[in-house]
């Protein structure tokens, strides 16, 4: 369309003139004129042709209802006479009760007559989305300049991002990244053609730190393969409460170092273990000191002890939340407790607390690296550590950085006593739990909580200690030799098993612990009670009765035993049972097979008896004298017919 000369526009005469006043540039715009009214169709279609390549009308639900809004504001004005004192005085009260100004409100009234309800909208570039620059505005220049097409520019922006995205992935550091990623983007410009030369090289092929930012998502992969303890900071979770949960349902155990040095008698340093128990219900927590000896840790049997203890106040617990590692392996030992049955033979612990058909087990280890899992516990042990970090001999809570007097010194030991510090954690213990906390508890202490669920009807599970002893104990066979049996570097013996005849038993063991009796089972049914079998001086009388005394036990066991069978004649009943055997069936003769003649004088050797032997030398004898006596005779009568 020529300015100033009637062109056709969809089939209908139109005139372009330039005319100046607002809007456009520097004042100037341009007017359409048309010949005659435009219908809807042909209205819409100016309109888009209007809003050029550069920018598009937003069409989504949020900008019509924005664009409805502002109609709703200015159509009392649209009547209205442009630029009349009734225009300006509405105008300003539709400024006061909309709270737009009134630049605004004129603004949005010439828009709409210029462009409708189109008008109205914001614009969105028609290229959003799409990146303008491919590597950096120096180099795309450059490279463009130098004659590289877009698409050699954009296959060297993407070669530079896998590049980039690689140099994360593996861990390297940012500084590093940028370094290589300009060296190996002057390497693709050389190999695409393109060479800004040394004086303008590290201007141009420098890559800005937004486009090194865009593999930082890889970051995340070099963690997960490299870190794992920093992946399960990052990875995505889940959100859990306890609420509705009774005392006793889920116990959290955990453990671990406190940071007060100890000192032992031989002068090294040490840190006691701390294992704390908390019922998630009401957060109480118990906690049990170890000061281990020397090359010694935290054993099952202090495991143990200390949940015993647990279980004297809180009762026995339906379920325990562990930590994952080979210290929490008394879990596994802690659930046979957890199977123990009431007095009319039913489970004390109901399975599938947590909601899963398939579990085996009362006792959960958490995930490792996931300290987020047993969150309560972990922050019970950072109020521990806030308690205990003004005592004497408190390191800090980073063993390589230890808090001590004096610059590359030991630190200076707890000076009190074990019990001391067992005392000094048992009062911050007692002060936690009487602290009203936020939260899940809303207010009250753990000791509060626990005493509204007591009032709330909640009973304890209590549960027998010697039932308690059983459950910690498993079964195993042994080899009875001579009335007793080996078991942990000790021999064991009993009255019945001095005379018990049969090879093995089965014997109960702790599973932690030593005992001093052991029961012995035949079949499921107890036989007696093991004790260790007492070792006598080798002149002591008593060792001699004792030795009487059982070999007297074995007799009459053996003598009872023989009363309780009838006697038997063993050669009467092998005849009995040979008399019954048919004779051995003789076969068929097919061939026979003789020694050819070289082996048959050994083969009648093999066979004479010693009479046939003597008859076979005197025939010899008497042959070799015949032999003789011939000889003889022939030579006389030579010389009688010589003579």
């Amino acid at each position: 369309m020529v300015r100033g000369e009637t062109s056709t526009f969809m089939g209908i005469a139109a005139k372009a003139e330039l005319v100046s006043g607002r809007g456009g540039r520097s004042g100037f715009r341009y007017v359409l004129s048309f010949s005659e009214p435009l219908s809807p169709d042909l209205q819409a279609a100016l309109t888009l042709h209007s809003t050029g390549f550069e920018s598009r009308l937003r069409t989504d639900e949020a900008a019509a209802e924005r664009r409805n809004k502002t109609y709703e504001i200015i159509a009392p004005l649209l009547a209205l006479k442009p630029y009349s004192r009734e225009m300006a005085q509405a105008v300003r009260d539709v400024a006061a009760t909309s709270g737009k100004t009134e630049n605004w409100i004129h603004g949005k009234l010439r828009a709409y007559r210029e462009n409708g309800m189109a008008g109205l909208g914001t614009r969105k570039r028609v290229d959003t989305g799409e990146r303008r620059v491919l590597m950096s505005r120096s180099f795309d220049k450059a490279a463009t300049e130098a004659g590289l097409s877009q698409e050699t520019i954009a296959e060297i922006a993407r070669s530079m991002g896998l590049y980039i995205a690689g140099l994360f992935k593996a861990g390297e550091a940012f500084a590093l990244i940028r370094r290589h990623a300009n060296r190996k983007l002057k390497q693709l410009s050389h190999e695409a053609g393109f060479d800004p030369g040394e004086a303008d090289a590290d201007r141009v092929c420098r890559v800005p730190d937004n486009f090194i930012n865009r593999g930082k998502p890889l970051k995340a992969v070099n963690r997960l393969k490299a870190d794992r303890r920093g992946y399960e900071d990052i990875k995505p979770r889940i959100r859990r409460t306890t609420a509705g949960l009774l005392p006793g349902e889920i116990l959290m155990a955990d453990a671990t170092k406190l940071d007060i040095a100890m000192q032992r008698e031989d002068g090294t340093v040490y840190f006691p273990h701390c294992l704390a128990w908390m019922d998630l219900a009401t957060r109480f927590v118990w906690v049990h000191l170890y000061f281990p000896e020397k090359g010694k840790g935290l054993t099952n049997q202090i495991s143990i002890e200390s949940f015993l203890d647990v279980v004297h106040s809180l009762g026995l617990p339906k379920m325990i939340y562990a930590d994952n590692g080979s210290e929490y392996n008394f879990t596994g030992l802690i659930d046979d407790a957890l199977k123990l049955a009431d007095d009319r033979g039913q489970p004390l612990v109901r399975f599938n607390l947590l909601g899963s058909p398939q579990r085996k087990s009362n006792t959960v280890n958490s995930i490792p690296y996931n300290p987020q899992g047993k969150a309560q516990i972990e922050g019970w042990f950072g109020v521990l550590r806030h308690y205990l970090k003004s005592l004497p001999g408190h390191v800090g809570g980073n063993r390589m950085k230890m808090r001590t007097p004096n610059v590359n010194r030991q630190p200076v030991p707890f000076a009190g006593t074990p019990a001391q510090l067992n005392d000094v954690v048992a009062q911050a213990v007692a002060l936690r739990n009487t602290q009203p906390q936020s939260g899940e508890l809303k207010g009250l202490s753990p000791r509060d909580a626990w005493q509204k669920a007591i009032d709330a009807g909640w009973q304890r599970t209590d549960a027998d200690p010697d039932a308690l002893r059983i459950a910690f104990s498993r079964e195993v066979t042994r080899v009875v030799r001579q009335g007793t049996f080996r078991h942990g570097n000790r021999t064991w013996t009993c009255p019945e098993l001095q005379t018990f005849h049969e090879s093995t038993v089965t014997v109960r063991e702790p599973k932690y612990g030593t005992w001093s009796r052991l029961p012995v089972f035949v079949d499921d049914k107890l036989l007696g009670v093991a004790v260790p079998d007492e070792v006598f001086d080798v002149l002591d009388p008593e060792g001699a009765r004792e030795a009487q005394r059982r070999q007297k036990a074995h007799r009459d066991s053996l003598r009872q035993l023989d009363k309780s069978v009838p006697d038997l004649d063993v050669i009467a009943e092998r005849d009995a049972t040979l008399a019954g055997v048919n004779p051995m069936p003789t076969a068929p003769i097919y061939r026979t097979v003789y020694a050819v003649p070289k082996m048959q004088e050994t083969i009648d050797a093999l066979r004479e008896t010693p009479e046939d032997r003597a008859r076979r030398r005197q025939d010899a004898w008497e042959r070799e004298i015949d032999e003789r006596q011939a000889l003889l005779d022939e030579a006389r009568r030579r010389r009688e017919r010589n003579g």
